[in-house]
């Protein structure tokens, strides 16, 4: 059974004229992709990752989604979304050796009061692997800071109801390499539960 309902003539009820094939155009072939890989919890698979070919565009990205027991990613997992809900326990991301160009993204896609951890595979102080950049910090008191990656952090960790760390729904982090041993970090962390946090302890240095 189909999860969408594609447009027709008869239930498209603005229907106007002249412009109603150009809708029902791109609309259905939106439908039909969605119908195509969607079940029915809306869980999206996609059964293989293409290669990228120099001078033919990108490479198709794999989704994880709702994806975020403990784990240790390796570079096959490059590009990978990682969503977490107010139902995701604590879990701890280990990244991969790091290469230029491997990326990674992490979505809270609701308030969740479980600590989140992304750590880099070389935690040894001084000459291990390092975070660098920073991230916004934004909350009801403190309204937005910036805490940045710098000196020897390898580890960050997001707990919304917990001091000065964050979060909330509509955060975001991204984390990727530039060079060895250098990852780059950025995004937007919202402090829900936790209405003062000024970010503070969401990196830590070894």
């Amino acid at each position: 059974m189909a999860l969408f309902e594609r447009i027709t003539k008869d239930n498209f009820v603005q229907y106007d004229g002249p412009k109603f094939p150009v809708y029902d155009h791109w609309y259905n072939l939106i439908v039909d992709s969605w119908n195509g890989v969607a079940d029915g919890t809306l869980a999206i698979t996609i059964a293989s990752i293409d290669e990228s070919v120099e001078g033919e565009g990108t490479a198709i990205r794999y989704i994880a989604t709702d994806e975020a027991a403990t784990q240790t990613l390796d570079a096959g997992d490059s590009g990978k979304t990682f969503w977490i809900d107010g139902s995701t326990a604590a879990s701890t991301f280990t990244l991969p050796a790091p290469a230029a160009g491997l990326n990674f993204r992490w979505i809270w896609t609701a308030d969740n009061n479980n600590a989140i951890i992304i750590q880099t595979a070389d935690t040894t102080d001084t000459d291990g692997d390092m975070l660098r950049g920073g991230l916004l910090v934004c909350s009801a008191a403190a309204v937005n800071t910036f805490q940045e990656a710098s000196g020897d952090e390898n580890t960050i960790t997001v707990d919304d109801n917990a001091a000065d760390k964050a979060g909330g729904i509509g955060s975001w982090i991204e984390v990727i390499c530039t060079e060895d041993p250098i990852w780059f970090v950025r995004g937007i962390l919202n402090s829900t539960t936790d209405a003062d946090s000024t970010g503070t302890h969401i990196t830590d240095a070894d």
